[in-house]
């Protein structure tokens, strides 16, 4: 169950690394990773990926 966050200027997705995309997997976009967690930051201009 991935958890998405609105916030100003794109979205933050929390998610397990079962749940993550390829673009997520290659880390083109930045991520973190927190325990068994990957916080993940999709930019606006991103979005399109």
């Amino acid at each position: 169950m991935a958890a998405r966050i609105n916030l100003p200027g794109g979205m933050l997705k929390i998610k397990r690394y079962i749940e993550l995309r390829s673009v997520e997997r290659a880390r083109e976009v930045p991520v973190l990773k927190v325990g068994i967690w990957y916080f993940i930051w999709w930019r606006r201009e991103d979005r399109s990926r």
